[in-house]
């Protein structure tokens, strides 16, 4: 997962490319360099530096509570996801993309605030941990999930496939027992958890995906509108791999993209 996210090159061509500019900066005594200069730097909105910094904060105040006081992640995952979610939903609105946020990810996280705020069952925190640490932490490798500080929709990408899992597991080893009660030793085993994951949580939401986006919603998302949905964004616009194979009109196909939740 670390390396996943650490290790994309394309944080390290963003390092590049600030160093490049810095060379036309220090280039400044020929007329051409100058102009060069000015044009390159202009690109670096300020929209992007405040963002850089917020995210480099974010990074530094989350490894610390995680380190020193990971019983209290969960306020910082339900802080930080007020602002994410409505702001990313502003985002994406803009570009045809709310129906991404059908998608399984989307749901497990909002399941993480159901558990921590409303209804903190031990099972249903066995059934969490389990998808968390297994599909959604997959998703940082199937996406190619990056940490690019000036890119709102990568950040995002990351937190809501990661902090599941980090949430689950500061829940798990480090919360208080009193206000997050754990399933006692043997009382569900973890057998018990994953198909309880698979019955009650995933068939479900697979289901009324399927329903709700390949049937009702297919004739208007047949060329008559903007929005796309995260199926035709894998095998259509940014897919990769296995993705780039499937014929996007194809029920079997549509089928087979839910059911690699399951698999997964």
């Amino acid at each position: 997962v670390l390396y996943n996210v650490f290790g994309d090159e394309r944080i390290t061509a963003d390092f590049r490319e600030f160093g490049g500019l810095a060379k036309v900066v220090e280039q400044g005594d020929k007329p051409r360099s100058r102009k060069t200069g000015r044009r390159a730097i202009g690109f670096v909105k300020l929209n992007d530096k405040i963002s850089f910094t917020l995210m480099v904060v974010n990074i530094v105040i989350t490894s610390y509570i995680l380190g020193a006081a990971p019983e209290y992640f969960y306020i910082s995952y339900s802080i930080k996801g007020l602002f994410f979610f409505p702001h990313m939903y502003r985002k994406y609105a803009k570009l045809g993309w709310q129906l991404f946020f059908y998608d399984f990810c989307y749901v497990v996280n909002g399941l993480c605030y159901v558990y921590c705020w409303l209804y903190p069952d031990p099972f249903f925190f066995k059934m969490l941990f389990a998808i968390a640490n297994g599909p959604l932490a997959w998703s940082i490798i199937v996406f190619g999930n990056s940490l690019v500080f000036h890119d709102w929709a990568k950040i995002f990408s990351v937190f809501i496939h990661l902090n599941p899992a980090l949430l689950t597991f500061s829940i798990r080893w480090h919360a208080k027992g009193s206000f997050f009660p754990l399933a006692t030793s043997g009382e569900y085993s973890k057998l018990a958890a994953v198909f309880g994951g698979m019955k009650y949580i995933y068939v479900p939401w697979c289901l009324a995906y399927y329903t709700w986006i390949f049937i009702i919603m297919e004739p208007q998302l047949d060329g008559k509108t903007r929005m796309m949905t995260l199926y035709e964004y894998m095998t259509e616009a940014g897919g990769m791999g296995i993705f780039k194979q499937m014929t996007p009109n194809s029920y079997v196909n549509k089928a087979l993209y839910v059911l690699m939740h399951l698999v997964s």
